[in-house]
């Protein structure tokens, strides 16, 4: 169990430090900045949203990457944003075109 666990339907649980108890945190939507292989964890939290159909928090994802071919997963990502477009808004940053 990590620092941030998501819960489902918006709700996060969030512990300052391994030691603490978790808060609970319930929200309409998150953003998240990733960069490089820093997609990987916002990816997980991502398919648990997008794969309940009852869960209505909105993602708003901002990916940074060297150049296009750097971008991981994109495929992924990208028919994750077009299956749930309500609800996965995908934005890229490149440092060279």
């Amino acid at each position: 169990s990590g620092l941030l666990v998501y819960q489902g339907k918006g709700k996060f649980a969030i512990r300052p430090d391994k030691k603490s108890n978790p808060i609970i945190r319930t929200v309409k939507s998150v953003g998240m900045i990733a960069g490089g292989t820093g997609i990987t964890p916002m990816l997980q939290v991502i398919r648990a949203i997008m794969k309940d159909p009852d869960d209505h928090t909105v993602c708003h994802l901002l990916f940074a990457n060297q150049t296009e071919k750097d971008i991981l997963l994109r495929p992924e990502l990208e028919e994750l944003r077009n299956k749930h477009s309500a609800r996965f808004k995908l934005w890229y940053t490149l440092d060279r075109a």
